[in-house]
């Protein structure tokens, strides 16, 4: 066995606990915020209720009119962050080396979102299990960053989410 070949059993062989390990430390204060909205939680036939009070509050001020300088400095607020931005970025080139795995079997995917792209792909068995796993982490951690606070995550964590994505796209290359 060679050293790229070990090299490339122990990234398999890690790939996926990492990612998750990673999307859980890169975005525990929004699982923790989740968690913390949890009121209720059943076993039989499993049930967890959240809290909905703050989106009710949402909703109602919602249909509440803005004065027209207040809606101009809201507007001027909504932006992607910048480092909301690199994880979509990197996120879409990793998402391409999937597409284009998929084309090249000529499978069409077109149409298809994040998720539904990764399960044809394991499906026609052009992911192994590892592989989708560790792909589902890193689009849970894309997800969470997109759709979580500004604040949740730093340059720091960017970087690894980079790192993580490098690394399954060289994966990816080699398998």
């Amino acid at each position: 066995m060679s050293v790229l070949e070990f090299t490339a059993s122990i990234i398999r062989s890690l790939a996926w606990p990492l990612v998750v390990l990673a999307g859980l430390l890169l975005f525990r204060r929004a699982i923790e915020g989740r968690i913390l909205s949890i009121l209720k939680i059943s076993h039989k036939d499993t049930e967890v209720v959240f809290d909905h009070t703050a989106r009710e509050v949402e909703a109602a001020i919602a249909v509440v009119e803005l004065p027209e300088t207040a809606r101009r400095e809201f507007d001027a607020r909504v932006h992607i962050a910048p480092n909301t931005s690199k994880v979509i970025k990197t996120w879409t080139e990793l998402e391409e080396v999937v597409r284009q795995r998929l084309s090249r079997a000529g499978i069409d995917i077109s149409s298809l979102g994040s998720a539904a792209i990764l399960q044809v792909a394991q499906e026609h068995n052009l992911l192994t299990g590892d592989q989708m796993r560790a792909l589902v982490g890193l689009n849970a951690m894309r997800n969470l960053a997109v759709h979580g606070r500004d604040d949740d995550i730093d340059e720091r964590r960017v970087q690894e989410f980079i790192v993580l994505a490098e690394a399954m796209k060289a994966v990816l290359a080699i398998t």
